[in-house]
């Protein structure tokens, strides 16, 4: 941990800041109340990319002028003086300069068009280190204090921070001075200003809180879902913590250049465009679904981060995995006919059991030694094991018990600091049970467990051990923990709940037993040849959850050597009556990994895979149709998408011709496609389109001008099939950096460009090979920010051993230290899809052409 905080504990800053958006620099006026603990003639705070002009420190009315120095690789700004000075009460002022630069992290600029005229926003990114790029100060969680701000700023430019303003004043050189309601107590990682032209929209709570939405000029009409769902998710926070919302606003805000999904600064949420805006014409149910997400876990923050606050980083999973559990507890109370639940199985709860079956995955509570590696443990683990970890609690509690647990830790914990073991201990104070025991493993220890069911005469013998997708690090392990599970087990009646704390558990009944009934708990479940024999028959009787994660064991087993490949594709006839999105998407995904494995033993293969493939989706087009009906479900419209997409991918003639013809429609402007179809559309399209269909995609991209659209033009950009198309993607998408005069991909998007295109097997290697040669203007655009990260994680969906080869001898050369676990989990990755192919790919095979 730090050795800044408690040793000086900052008690007020108040700071004046004035931005340049010609020159792209700051100034600032900072004088910082703090006490420290013990005598020292030198004061270390932290503070990067800061020059200090002037610097007094006052005790009492007695002014020390120190010497300055700095250490960029520590990220500190040392204040030295000639004498010890005592320990207490002390005030530092400071006169600095800063810049605002384009890497999205810090205090730094976005820039826009509205019409033909540019424009430049200043912008605060701190989470988790970037305030020490915009003033002096003790940069860790646990170092709460108050925030007195200033800004000055042009009279036509807004500026917003975490309060609202109490006083404005004018000057009559065009500029403006506005001073902010000084914050409650805070970490710094919360502390937001933003200015820039921007046009909004208001309303107030229930509860009487002022929530206003901003966006930059001819977007306000976009802002009215989110602005909706903010104020309704406010005030059932309000009432479900039973602690109102502190502040007397709630702003939230749209930029146009964004590392992160969202970042919940107390009072001034930042967003990306296409995680906040809302266009009733273009946008899809999936982009709303996704927008009332974000806001509602932005918005669960204001109390899980901002009133109760980590007290280190190894913690951050109490502020994500929360948000990440209780987003789907509000939007599913909100708009209860999206059935969220369901979507969060299939999403949060799956891709968390993917990272976590890794060697290389850390565990919930990851011990950080250094601020600097907080970077890559803001994944799936904080965020998707540590919500399915809360929702496994809270369906063992019950809601009542659970809601409870959640009101005593924030009351007692408010404006503070906190520890897992207090989470814990909230919940036994209500519940009056050993929760530290049953949950310790599952936040302390990386991995989750494998439950094997074998049936003996009336009885099943089910057994735990840690579930690895690689052969090769299962055979590596020497010990499993032992996990107190928390279990649901359905046998065609009333869900009984059981805690399986022993090795193996033995389970009264025949038949087929569902085991982890309503998928709650964070375990797979591998069945016998002979236990899917019985589904057929008991698949209608079982809900849509349980049937999706059946088809998802089955496969995820089957990948990781558990099981046959062939045993999880001989069953998938059973669900030719199935109607269930979520489980249609699980069918979708297993077949998209063997897809992509087959791509490795050639085009004779993949064909024959590609037929029953085929056989699956195209009556399920045909059964659904292409148009909506007035009688169609939310979850009919997502599987319409997700079908017409699997039939287009597998090669369905008649999906692909009608496919082209509603994009040539589209294109000359005769009529648009259904929001909720392009997508699947666009995909079939690019899939076998050539050089004249790039360029369309091209020009649509560059006329739209809204953010989620734009996104779906990408994806499909990076899913043609030809060489010179993929090169021209992403030579294209680094335009800029590549010394061509246009920018067509804003910096945020270049490393989802590379994201997207490592998910199509066709452009893999050309990919890689082109991450290689410009690896320096990649590390100049993304080091310090998510987005390097994302630039290089798709590289582990690869089956290829060339590929292999050439990302370990790459990073060899290029050690990069916010990369490390990273690099590992690719590498890991790629070895496990090599083992599955030639484990397996003889017998799919030899399914394939002979059948079972």
């Amino acid at each position: 941990m730090s050795q800044l905080f408690p040793t000086i504990t900052p008690e007020k800053y108040t700071l004046s800041l004035r931005p340049n958006l010609e020159t792209f620099t700051f100034s600032a006026e900072e004088t910082i109340a703090f006490r420290t603990k013990k005598a020292s003639k030198s004061l270390v705070f932290h503070g990067l990319e800061i020059v200090v002009e002037k610097a007094e420190l006052f005790i009492g009315n007695t002014v020390f002028v120190p010497k300055i120095s700095y250490d960029k690789k520590e990220h500190t700004v040392t204040f030295s003086f000639a004498k010890p000075l005592p320990a207490g009460e002390k005030k530092l002022c400071l006169f600095y300069n800063g810049l605002l630069d384009e890497k999205m992290k810090g205090w730094y600029r976005s820039e826009f068009k509205h019409g033909e005229e540019k424009h430049v926003l200043a912008v605060t990114q701190f989470e988790e280190i970037g305030g020490r790029q915009a003033l002096v100060c003790i940069d860790e969680p646990a170092a709460k204090a108050v925030f007195d701000i200033t800004l000055i700023i042009p009279q036509d430019l807004v500026g917003l921070s975490n309060t609202l303003e109490d006083e404005v004043e004018e000057f009559s050189d065009g500029y403006k001075r506005l001073h902010f309601v000084p914050t409650p107590r805070m970490s710094t990682y919360l502390l937001a200003f933003v200015v820039g032209k921007f046009e909004h929209i208001e309303k107030k709570t229930k509860g009487n809180i002022l929530v206003r939405a901003f966006a930059t000029p001819g977007k306000k009409e976009q802002l009215q879902f989110a602005l909706d769902v903010a104020c309704r998710s406010l005030d059932f926070y309000a009432d479900y913590f039973n602690i109102a919302y502190p502040l007397p606003v709630l702003d939230l805000i749209a930029i146009p250049d964004f590392d992160a999904g969202a970042m919940e600064n107390w009072g001034a949420v930042t967003f990306r465009e296409s995680a906040l805006l809302v266009d009733e014409q273009k946008s899809s149910l999936t982009n709303k679904q996704w927008v009332a997400l974000v806001v509602a876990h932005e918005l669960a923050h204001m109390w899980f981060g901002n009133l109760v606050t980590m007290e280190w980083w190894t913690h951050l999973w109490l502020n994500e995995g929360f948000a990440c559990y209780i987003e789907y507890l509000t939007i599913d109370s909100l708009f209860p006919k999206w059935h969220m639940w369901k979507q969060f199985a299939s999403m949060e709860h799956n891709s968390a059991l993917a990272l976590d079956s890794l060697a290389s995955a850390h565990p919930i509570e990851v011990p950080i030694t250094s601020d600097k590696e907080v970077k890559e443990i803001f994944d799936e683990i904080s965020y998707a094991k540590g919500a399915s970890v809360i929702q496994m609690l809270a369906t063992y509690l019950g809601p009542k018990l659970f809601r409870q647990g959640l009101q005593k830790y924030l009351k007692d914990n408010a404006y503070g600091n906190t520890v897992t073991e207090q989470l814990w201990e909230a919940f036994e104070a209500v519940s009056h049970q050993p929760i530290r025991e049953i949950m310790s493993l599952w936040t302390k220890k990386a991995g989750y467990p494998l439950l094997k069911v074998v049936s003996q005469k009336d009885e099943l013998h089910v057994s735990q051990e840690r579930f690895f997708a690689s052969p090769i690090e299962r055979r590596k392990s020497v010990a499993t923990p032992l996990w107190h599970i928390p279990l649901l087990i359905s046998h065609g009646e009333k869900n009984k709940p059981l805690l399986f704390d022993k090795k193996t558990q033995k389970i009264p009944g025949t038949g087929f037993i569902k085991i982890n009934a309503t998928e709650s708990s964070v375990v797979r479940v591998v069945y016998t040849k002979e236990q899917y024999a019985l589904l057929e028959k008991v698949l209608p009787t079982l809900d849509a959850v349980d049937r999706m994660g059946i088809v998802r064991d089955a496969f995820d087993s089957a990948k990781a050597g558990y099981a046959s490949s062939v045993d999880a594709l001989s069953f998938l006839p059973y669900f030719r009556h199935e109607t269930e999105y979520v489980v249609w998407a699980s069918i979708a995904g297993g077949l998209s990994a063997i897809d992509d494995m087959l791509f490795e033993s050639g085009q004779e293969d993949r064909e024959k895979f590609a037929l029953f493939a085929r056989q699956l989706f195209v009556p399920l087009v045909k059964k659904i149709g292409w148009k909506e009906r007035k009688t169609d479900s939310n979850e009919d419209i997502l599987l319409r998408s997700l079908a017409i997409a699997n039939a287009g991918k597998y090669g369905d003639n008649e999906t692909i011709t009608e496919a082209k013809r509603l994009f040539a429609d589209h294109v000359s402007g005769k009529k648009a496609i259904d929001p909720n179809l392009r997508g699947a559309v666009f995909a079939t399209v690019a899939k076998r389109g050539n050089d004249a269909t790039w360029s369309e995609f091209e020009m649509l991209f560059q006329k739209e001008q809204l953010q989620q659209e734009k996104s779906r033009l990408m994806m499909a950009l990076c899913t043609f099939a030809q060489k010179n198309l993929i090169e021209k993607t992403l030579t294209w998408s680094m335009a800029k950096a590549l010394d061509f005069q246009a920018e067509h991909v804003r910096v945020q998007d270049k490393s989802v460009i590379a994201l997207f295109l490592f998910s199509n097997p066709d452009a893999q290697q050309i990919t890689w090979e082109f991450i290689e040669t410009h690896w320096d203007e990649y590390t100049k655009m993304f080091a310090g920010t998510h987005g390097f990260t994302r630039l290089i994680e798709g590289a582990g969906d690869t089956f290829s051993k060339d590929l292999r080869g050439k990302v370990a001898a790459f990073f060899k050369k290029h050690p990069t230290v916010e990369l490390q676990m990273t690099i590992k989990q690719i590498l890991e990755r790629i070895d496990a899809h090599i083992d599955w192919l030639e484990r397996d790919r003889e017998a799919i095979e030899n399914f394939l052409t002979h059948g079972v």
